[in-house]
């Protein structure tokens, strides 16, 4: 059964204001990649591995002094979970290598993955590591958006001119998209007390110190 646990180690809220009112502005590349060069691991073994995922951020963030500590940025995650084929390599980000509906039928039959199909799982895994690991600054945790998890369902190119000529099929495959980027979706787990309650963030697999990287661009935006 799960149960809830309203815990937040860093109020976000808090940090949000702090760095925007902060004179000095500390960078947060996105360095989840190129930290293989630190951890001596390949780009495979990384992505197939969440506590080698949460031992590459660590080490880049023992190495740089950075505002905040990223997950790693891997588009083909979701797609995958949802039954793209995905291509691997040894120092290259993992990319999706065909379209995975071509008819409306198809869009509708999508079945919409849950949280910890295919590497998801591992992706969640390394942030709670890590998330022990880091103490010192937030941790960020990143999804793909709907629109660019559909175009990897369909194709990228594709899915620019289905939306003229079959946007119903693009409106499912959307719908399916948004579907499985609600990050409540299928475990109801950690709420931050900080924070009031959202439809899309109040409830997820999300552990406590993380917040995703969405909220934040939305809470800059605003001010």
């Amino acid at each position: 059964m799960c149960q809830e646990v309203y815990i937040m180690k860093i109020n976000m809220t808090q940090w949000i204001q702090d760095t925007i009112s902060s004179p000095v502005k500390k960078a947060m590349p996105i360095l989840s990649f190129p930290g293989v060069q630190i951890t001596g691991h390949t780009v495979e073994e990384m992505v197939r591995d969440g506590h080698l995922q949460a031992e590459c951020m660590k080490a880049v963030a023992d190495r740089f002094d950075t505002g905040a500590a990223f997950s790693l940025m891997d588009l083909s995650v979701e797609a995958e979970a949802f039954g793209s084929p995905v291509h691997y390599s040894e120092d290259e980000v993992p990319t999706v290598t065909a379209a995975l509906v071509h008819e409306e039928d198809e869009a509708e039959a999508l079945k919409v993955p849950e949280v910890g199909a295919g590497r998801t799982g591992e992706c969640v895994k390394g942030i709670r590591e890590v998330t022990e690991m880091i103490t010192d600054r937030p941790v960020l945790a990143g999804i793909i958006g709907p629109f660019s998890l559909a175009g990897r369902i369909l194709d990228m190119t594709e899915i620019m001119i289905l939306c003229y000529e079959e946007p119903e099929m693009v409106e499912t495959v959307l719908g399916k998209g948004s579907a499985a980027s609600q990050i409540s979706r299928g475990c109801g787990r950690w709420r931050s007390r900080s924070a009031p309650a959202r439809p899309h963030l109040s409830e997820g697999t999300l552990p406590p110190g993380c917040m995703p990287w969405t909220l934040i661009s939305r809470r800059n935006h605003a001010c």
